[in-house]
């Protein structure tokens, strides 16, 4: 949302726009966008994508790292597990299996 910064032109603008309808439509847009994100997640699943990775989670014991469609700070990732140790920079192919909340996880394909 819009936020008024002082000493500009547009902060003295009249027909400002009341904080609360700020926060409806951002909301409403961010529910638009959670939908869309699913929607985009979910026709990976069965793919097969080239994953750079970054490194483990500690927690779920699982690598992770970044497809050609995700960037740094910005969108999510691709968590995946593997039978061998994955280094951090190493490309891998990983079969995506599920979305969840903005992530993929998969499993590493092996070449034969």
């Amino acid at each position: 949302a819009y936020s008024k910064e002082d000493g500009t032109r547009a902060a003295k603008m009249d027909g400002q726009i009341d904080e609360d309808v700020k926060e409806k439509r951002a909301e409403i847009l961010m529910e638009l966008q959670n939908k869309v994100a699913e929607e985009n997640g979910k026709k990976q699943i069965g793919k097969t994508l080239t994953v750079l990775t970054e490194g483990i989670d500690e927690e779920s014991c699982l690598y992770f790292g970044r497809s050609y469609m995700d960037s740094l700070d910005v969108d999510a990732l691709v968590y995946f597990g593997a039978e061998e140790e994955v280094l951090t920079g190493e490309l891998v192919k990983v079969k995506i299996l599920e979305y969840v909340d903005y992530d993929l996880t998969g499993e590493m394909i092996y070449d034969k």
